[in-house]
Order: C-alpha cells, then sequence, then structure tokens
C-alpha cells in the first residue's frame, strides 16, 4: 500500500513539474499573437496580385486585379534606380472579398496576361498599382537558370508569412486573439520588398550570372541545386520546411556544398507548404501538424539537435533587435580579408543602399565555438538605437551585434554574416563586399 501512495505521490509531482516547464518553456520562447482592430483593415482602391511569385522568362503571368476606380500599374524591375519595365491601364472591376483570403487565397478572376519577353531580365519586380490617392503592391521575382556555379535563394517563404493583406498574417491576426496557422500567396501585398533583399540578387547576378531560385526550390527542384557549388541564403530565409532543411543540409554536408548566409535569423521556424506552394502552414504554438501527434511546430531550435547553429554556426538572439551598426574586424590575417588591408581596429559596414549600418535588424550570434570557426567580424550592436560605433572593448553590450563567421572544412565551407541588413552593403562598402568575393574566389578555386 505504501508503495502505491508513494508511486502516486511520484507521479503527482512528476505532472506538476511538467506543467511548470511546459508554461515556463511556452511563455519563454513562443511569441504571442498580436490581435488589432478588425475596423482597421482597409483595401485600395486598386489591388492586385500574380497567379505564382516565381516565373522564367518567357512565362506568362496572370494578374488578378480588384478596383474601385480607373487606374494605371507599372511593372518596375528592383534595381538601385528602380527601372519601370512595362506599364498597363487598369479598369473598374469588382472581385469578392471574404475572412479567409489571407489564409487560403483570393480566387479572383483574372484580369490581365503579361508575357515576360525580351525586355524582362532575371531578378526581382513589383507591380505597383495606381490610383490618383493610392498606390499598392504585388511582388514576384524573375529565375535566373544560369550555368554559373552559384545559386541565390529568394526567402519568397518570409514574403508570404509577414504580409497583412486581409487581416491575418504569421504575426497578426485583425479577427481573432488566435494563432494564424495558414497564409496564402495568391493576395496582393501591404508592403514594398526591401533594398537590401533586391541588392543580393543584383550583385550576384550582375557579378557572377548568379542562379536565383525561390527559397522552396530546396523541397520541390533539389536536383536543379545541385549542379551549384555555393549556396547563397539571401536576407532573411526564416521559414523553412522540414524537406528544405533536411535537403539543405544534405548538399553541405554530403554534397559539399559551399553555403552563404548572407542574413540573420534563418531557418528559424519549422512549416510546410501545399502542393502547389500557395498555402503555407506554421504553427508556432507547437500544435502538430495534421493529425500526426510528433509532427510538431514552432522554432527549428524546439526539435532536438535541429537549431539552426548546428548548419550555420549562428542563430538569432533578441540582443540589439532593431540596432543598426557596423562591424568591427577580429581576425585580420585570414584569408577573406585578402588585399583589403585591415586590421582589428578596422570599422566597416558603416552604410549600405538603406544608409543604414551591415549589422542590423536582426541579428546573430554564436551559440557553441566549432574547433573550425573563426570569427571574423563582430557588429558594433547595442541595445538602444544611440549607438557611438567607437570599438567592441567600449561598447554599451558586447553581444548585442552579429557575429560574422566562418566553418572551414576539407571540401567546403561555410559563412554567416549575422545580420538581416548585411547584404545592403553589397557593392557599396568596400570591405564587406570584398570579404563576400574572397570567400567566393577562394571557395570556388579550391573546388574540383
Amino acid at each position: 500500500m505504501l508503495k502505491k501512495i508513494l508511486k502516486f505521490t511520484l507521479a503527482i509531482i512528476f505532472i506538476i513539474c511538467f506543467g511548470i516547464f511546459a508554461n515556463y518553456f511556452r511563455y519563454r520562447f513562443i511569441p504571442l499573437v498580436a490581435v488589432e482592430n478588425h475596423e482597421e483593415i482597409s483595401f485600395k482602391d486598386i489591388e492586385g496580385y500574380t497567379d505564382q511569385l516565381s516565373y522564367q522568362l518567357f512565362d506568362t503571368i496572370k494578374v488578378s486585379i480588384s478596383a474601385k476606380k480607373r487606374g494605371k500599374a507599372y511593372i518596375t524591375k528592383l534595381t538601385k534606380e528602380i527601372k519601370v519595365v512595362d506599364s498597363f491601364s487598369v479598369k473598374e472591376t469588382n472581385q469578392k472579398y471574404n475572412d479567409s483570403l489571407s489564409e487560403f487565397g483570393c480566387k479572383w478572376s483574372v484580369t490581365q496576361s503579361i508575357i515576360l519577353d525580351s525586355k524582362y531580365t532575371p531578378g526581382y519586380y513589383t507591380i505597383h498599382y495606381k490610383s490618383n490617392a493610392m498606390s499598392s503592391y504585388s511582388h514576384f521575382i524573375i529565375e535566373n537558370r544560369s550555368a554559373s556555379r552559384i545559386a541565390v535563394l529568394a526567402p519568397l517563404s518570409t514574403w508570404v508569412a509577414y504580409n497583412n493583406w486581409g487581416g491575418k498574417s504569421l504575426y497578426k491576426n485583425y479577427f481573432e486573439a488566435k494563432t494564424v496557422y495558414k497564409v496564402s500567396s495568391k493576395r496582393p501585398f501591404e508592403d514594398p520588398i526591401n533594398k537590401a533583399e533586391s541588392n543580393i540578387a543584383e550583385f550576384f547576378i550582375k557579378n557572377y550570372n548568379a542562379a536565383l531560385f525561390p527559397d522552396y526550390y530546396l523541397e520541390s527542384h533539389l536536383n536543379l541545386l545541385k549542379d551549384y557549388d555555393i549556396i547563397v541564403l539571401a536576407y532573411h530565409c526564416e521559414y523553412f520546411t522540414e524537406d528544405m532543411y533536411n535537403n539543405l543540409t544534405k548538399l553541405v554536408e554530403k554534397d559539399n556544398k559551399s553555403l552563404l548566409s548572407l542574413g540573420g535569423n534563418q531557418i528559424y521556424w519549422k512549416t510546410k507548404w501545399n502542393s502547389d506552394y500557395t498555402v503555407m502552414e506554421c504553427r508556432k504554438d507547437l500544435t502538430s501538424f495534421g493529425n500526426a501527434m510528433f509532427d510538431y511546430g514552432g522554432m527549428w531550435r524546439h526539435h532536438f539537435g535541429r537549431s539552426e547553429h548546428h548548419l550555420l554556426g549562428v542563430r538569432f538572439t533578441k540582443s540589439g533587435m532593431h540596432s543598426y551598426a557596423p562591424y568591427q574586424v577580429r581576425k585580420p590575417n585570414h584569408w577573406i580579408f585578402k588585399n583589403l588591408k585591415v586590421d582589428e581596429q578596422t570599422i566597416f559596414g558603416v552604410t549600405g543602399v538603406n544608409e543604414l549600418p551591415l549589422s542590423g535588424d536582426e541579428t546573430d550570434k554564436i551559440v557553441a565555438q566549432k574547433h573550425n570557426m573563426t570569427l571574423l567580424a563582430k557588429g558594433l550592436n547595442c541595445n538602444e538605437q544611440n549607438n557611438d560605433y567607437k570599438s567592441i572593448e567600449s561598447n554599451c553590450n558586447k553581444n548585442a551585434g552579429a557575429d560574422f563567421v566562418i566553418i572551414e572544412n576539407k571540401d567546403h565551407n561555410i559563412l554567416s554574416t549575422g545580420a538581416i541588413e548585411s547584404g545592403a552593403g553589397l557593392g557599396l562598402d568596400e570591405v564587406f563586399t570584398g570579404m563576400i568575393m574572397n570567400f567566393i574566389e577562394h571557395t570556388l578555386s579550391t573546388k574540383k
């Protein structure tokens, strides 16, 4: 009898302890969903979306537009100058609206077809819809299926996750205090594309004729990516399916592809796409996908042995979030600084295409030092915006800035810049650009 009472008591203690831990775990690691006012949802005079987010040259884009008024649409290529490539008139068109547009797509009728003829070239594009008083956007990329040795992965999954149009995103819910699980690509976009992101594609295509693909090609077109020696995670590849993560790991660790993580907060949330890559599911509250008990969501660091730092060498922390600062050199004799004339006092990355320092927005840091890892440079971020950028020794918070690291292996290398904003410096900052180009030259020269 005593043994039964003891077992029962231990079971109760275990359940209580597990509950306390689970509650701590939930509130420590799971973000709250922002609930906004339903009445604040507003629709523009003209809004539209494309049937896909990624195309090849000479494909036909099908555009679906809802227009309360007449207007004009301008197709612009996102370069440093923003070039208008094409335009068309918009007539008044009524389309249906409902509360599920954000999650399952608009399903509007097609109002315009555009052939991507010879005046288009690979890169980032926006269709800018304008009436007399308002403007709105839709975005897409044109792939560059080149014979280059470098493939750039555009973070289209992140586009879909952050888009609030229609009242829901993976960050906001204008209808109810409830986690949003699904978001659709078939809807207009609320915001323009950040210049730092489009700058990455422009730089690599211009200088290396690099391939440009959607990030989810890691899942759907793995064999295509096996033809390239360097894979670039551009800007903010935050949302990754299990197949995307597994396949990227295989490309690096088994196929000896080198990896350039040119951004920050990469491979963060676990997701799933539907079969045609138009609806993405993410369960930030750690609930399960479908009916699979052990196929749960959350961050990748919630999955044993799958934290992003195991592959990238660094991972995101909130320290220094939304602050901006330059980097300071930490290992000036490393080959990545070849011909750049730097020392341990050199500060670089003071400004990029957004006129902001490069260690910024969100920053990643080293979690566990590896024997083959080198800290090349460190961001001088404070937790506040008013940073004087003097040096690491005098900085207000020595671990708020990005860790710019390299992991060197016999047959491949991994370079992580550690900051979302870092790609804004390509082609503008001499040291940062030189480091990236030295990494590419060194890596490709050692490949058979």
